[in-house]
């Protein structure tokens, strides 16, 4: 059985720690089951400049995009983690490339915080672009995490059977 290629879509910001951390759990997690495109990957950031570099060169805006956009193409699922709008931050790349992923018909698993749903009819709801586009939102990355790896198995094979998984998440 081939594995399906995941890509790990989410802020990039290099004074937030949990940028990172969730694509190491994620990358921990799945590659049993799954080949993460991780736009981190091959890329970092010099303490003295603060600019990115890619694969040891100093990179440009459009490099990183292009990149980026690759991943989004070559993926099978990706992971949405849009939790940066808790911090304000606009994570405009993320939205695009959930866009992006929604138009090439990508499955796509979004992780939300508390701050990104809001009021309609008294009933909090996540915002309407992220819930369409989304198969499935996770309020948290480990939920999302166990669940899209139970659901790769399944997708890619290997886990054709039916009934109750003993990992999965019943909430």
């Amino acid at each position: 059985m081939s594995k399906l290629k995941v890509y790990l879509a989410g802020a990039i910001r290099s004074d937030h720690p949990e940028d990172f951390e969730w694509r190491q759990k994620a990358i921990e997690i799945l590659s049993p089951v799954a080949i993460i495109l991780n736009p981190l990957a091959g890329k970092w950031t010099t303490d003295d400049d603060f600019k990115w570099r890619m694969s040891g060169l100093p990179t440009y805006s459009k490099t990183i995009v292009r990149s980026d956009m690759f991943f989004v193409q070559s993926c099978d699922a990706m992971i949405a983690n849009v939790k940066s709008l808790d911090d304000n931050y606009p994570s405009i790349g993320t939205m695009f490339e959930i866009g992006y992923g929604r138009a090439l018909g990508k499955l796509i698993y979004g992780i939300v915080g508390g701050d990104q749903k809001h009021c309609t009819g008294g009933k909090y709801q996540v915002h309407p672009f992220i819930d369409d586009s989304c198969a499935a939102i996770f309020d948290n990355v480990d939920n999302c995490l166990q669940f899209a790896r139970l659901q790769l198995e399944v997708h890619s094979g290997q886990n054709p059977h039916y009934g109750r998984h003993k990992d999965a998440i019943y909430l």
